[in-house]
């Protein structure tokens, strides 16, 4: 499933992203990690240094099934699910779960 999202930019124009799976968006999310630096995945959608380590880091460490889940999802649906993934481990390793 593709979607279109609108952002409103400091200089009021809009722009319209088309946001790529993540399975499209992968290569672009790592060549980010590799250069440390933000580059717009497929569909123009710009993505920081900390998101593309986020969901990157949780794919690397997914089994296959999650995988094959994570290829699916929409690029804004699977950072929400890294981010989660991500904290839920960190409450784990502090103890708190």
């Amino acid at each position: 499933m593709t979607e279109n999202i609108d952002s409103l930019t400091g200089d009021n124009t809009t722009h319209t992203y088309r946001v790529p799976t993540v399975a499209e968006a992968l290569p672009a999310l790592r060549q980010i990690v590799e250069t440390k630096s933000d580059v717009d995945v497929p569909g123009g959608l710009p993505v920081d240094l900390l998101t593309a380590s986020a969901i990157v880091g949780v794919y690397d460490q997914v089994s296959q099934r999650h995988k094959d889940r994570m290829d699916a999802m929409d690029l804004l649906t699977g950072q929400t699910f890294a981010f989660k993934v991500h904290e839920f481990a960190r409450a784990r390793a502090r103890g708190d779960r």
